[in-house]
């Protein structure tokens, strides 16, 4: 059976695979994020209270990231201040990829299912200069969602279990 978004149409199993991979990172990105707020809660030494991580979680995770690095920089020993201020930079870019995949629709384009936009700003930002001539970067799809994700897998640890007594 094939679903018609007005755009194009693609069979569904396709679609709900294509989903499946977008829902893959938005939650990578979620889990990136709560591990920044009881990052920032731990580095800034806050109290332990019911309410510091939610008020903490409600922050920009740029504005999260940041306040790391900053304190990041007040870290005497040069290895933990670099891999601290990389990690903070990663978070950083996988928020970029989840804002990405979260903020434009889908299209259907030869087959092919890709994220799309039709805000000027988007649009713009998507085009580039080659040989003097603006021509429009390759599209994202879930090729590019898959690619981008598998380099990442590694780095996906599992939580902890909580020591609960």
């Amino acid at each position: 059976m094939n679903t018609t978004n007005g755009l194009g149409s693609v069979d569904d199993a396709k679609m709900k695979e294509f989903c499946a991979v977008v829902g893959a990172l938005i939650l990578f990105a979620s889990r990136i994020d709560a591990q920044l707020t009881r990052a920032l809660v731990c580095m800034f030494a806050l109290p332990e209270h019911p309410m510091i991580e939610p008020l903490v979680a409600q922050m920009d995770i740029r504005a999260k990231a940041d306040l790391i690095k900053k304190r990041a920089k007040l870290i005497p020993t040069v290895t933990w201040k670099n891999r601290i201020t990389n990690w903070a930079e990663r978070a950083e870019q996988v928020n970029g990829k989840r804002n990405m995949a979260a903020h434009h629709g889908i299209s259907v384009e030869d087959g092919r299912i890709i994220l799309f936009s039709p805000q000027l700003t988007k649009i713009i930002g998507n085009l580039e200069t080659v040989d003097n001539k603006i021509v429009e970067r390759e599209k994202v799809g879930q090729d590019e969602i898959e690619q981008w994700l598998s380099k990442r897998k590694p780095f996906m640890r599992k939580e902890r279990p909580s020591s609960s007594t």
